[in-house]
C-alpha cells in the first residue's frame, strides 16, 4: 500500500545530500503511509475473534466440514450456502458465521452490507459475538444477501415413465444396461468404437445458455444476444417481435459499453423448461442499475432459449 514520496532536494545543487532534516521528514511519511497500508489490507472486524472452528449444532458441523476441508474437499462456498440455509430457518449462529464471510470475503464477495445485515439478523435473536460486532458498524444501508430474501427454486425429481418403471439412464448407463440385458454380449464392431461422450448435465447446459446471452449482451453483439430469445418469447408490453428486436437493438447501440454480471443463481428444472433465478448488475456508460430477474428457458434441440424474462426490484435496504 505504499505510494511514491517525493522527497524536496536543495535548489543549489541538485547533487547536494539532503538535508537531515529531510530525510527525517520523509521517513517518518513512509512508515506512516506503511502502517496506514497495513490497516487496510488487514480483514474486516479484525478486532473481533473469528467463529470457533467447531459446533456442537449437526447443521452449523456439516457448514463447518466444507470450509475446513474436513474429510471432504474443500469448499468455502458450500459452506456459505448451508450457512444462509441454516440461517433463513432461524439459526442465529449460521447468520453470524456467513456475516463474518461476508464481512472477509471468504467463500463469497466481500460486502460488508451483507455482513451487517446477518449479524443483526444474529443479534436479535441473542448472539452475543454479533451484537458486537454491531457496535463497531454503520448500520444505515444493511442489504441481506440474495440467498436470505428469496427461496431457491423447487427441486425437479425424476418422474416414472408410463409404465410405471423409472427412467432409464442415459450415456454410458444406457450402453451398460443394454449390454447386461443382452447376457453381457457385445458385437466386435461396437468395440472398435468407443461410445459418445455423455452430454453435460442439464443444469449446466441452461447455466450455459444464460452465460452466453450475459456475454453478448456485455460485448454488445445484438446478434448472439437477440438469438438467444426463443421464437414464442413473451413480449413485455404486447409489441411485435419486430418492434422489440428493434428496440433492443437501439438501446444497446446507443451504450459505449456495457457490463452485465450475474450473482446467486439459482435452477429448477423440469422436463423441457427451466427457470434460472439471479441478481443482476447492470452497468453502462449511461447508467446503472441491479434488479432480481427470473428467466424461463425452453429447450430447443441442444441448446435452451429464453422464453419469459421478469424482472423484480431489490429488497428496500433495511433500517432500525
Amino acid at each position: 500500500m505504499l505510494r511514491s514520496i517525493d522527497i524536496p532536494r536543495s535548489r543549489a545543487d541538485d547533487s547536494q545530500e539532503l538535508p537531515l532534516a529531510a530525510l527525517v521528514a520523509a521517513a517518518r511519511q513512509a512508515r506512516c503511509f506503511a502502517l496506514i497500508g497495513a490497516f487496510l489490507t488487514l480483514p474486516a472486524f479484525a478486532g473481533e475473534a473469528a467463529p470457533a472452528p467447531h459446533s456442537g449444532d449437526a447443521t452449523i458441523a456439516a457448514a463447518l466440514r466444507h470450509e475446513r476441508g474436513d474429510g471432504v474437499a474443500m469448499n468455502a462456498g458450500r459452506a456459505a450456502e448451508m450457512y444462509c440455509a441454516a440461517a433463513r430457518e432461524g439459526n442465529a449462529d449460521a447468520a453470524y458465521r456467513l456475516g463474518w464471510m461476508y464481512a472477509n470475503g471468504i467463500g463469497v464477495e466481500r460486502n460488508d452490507r451483507h455482513a451487517t445485515a446477518l449479524f443483526r439478523h444474529a443479534a436479535v435473536q441473542g448472539h452475543a459475538a454479533a451484537t458486537r460486532m454491531l457496535e463497531t458498524m454503520s448500520t444505515g444501508d444493511a442489504r441481506q444477501p440474495l440467498c436470505m430474501t428469496l427461496e431457491p427454486p423447487p427441486t425437479v425429481t425424476a418422474k416414472p415413465e408410463a409404465d410405471g418403471e423409472p427412467p432409464l439412464p442415459t450415456g454410458r448407463e444406457n450402453s451398460a444396461t443394454a449390454s447386461a440385458h443382452s447376457g453381457g454380449a457385445t458385437h466386435v464392431g461396437s468395440m472398435a468404437t468407443p461410445p459418445p461422450a455423455a452430454p453435460p448435465p442439464v443444469g449446466d447446459q441452461v447455466l450455459l445458455a444464460v452465460a452466453r446471452w450475459g456475454d453478448a449482451w456485455s460485448q454488445r453483439q445484438v446478434g448472439p444476444y437477440l438469438a438467444a430469445y426463443a421464437q414464442d418469447f413473451q413480449l413485455p408490453a404486447g409489441e411485435s417481435r419486430q418492434q422489440w428486436e428493434h428496440q433492443r437493438r437501439t438501446r444497446i447501440a446507443d451504450k459505449a459499453w456495457i457490463d452485465i454480471k450475474l450473482h446467486d443463481l439459482t435452477i429448477a428444472v423440469e422436463g423441457d423448461l427451466a427457470r434460472v433465478r439471479f441478481l443482476q448488475e447492470y452497468r453502462s456508460d449511461k447508467g446503472r442499475d441491479s434488479s432480481i430477474k427470473t428467466l424461463t428457458l425452453v429447450k430447443s434441440g441442444r441448446t435452451w432459449l429464453i422464453r419469459r424474462e421478469q424482472s423484480e426490484a431489490l429488497p428496500p435496504p433495511l433500517v432500525r
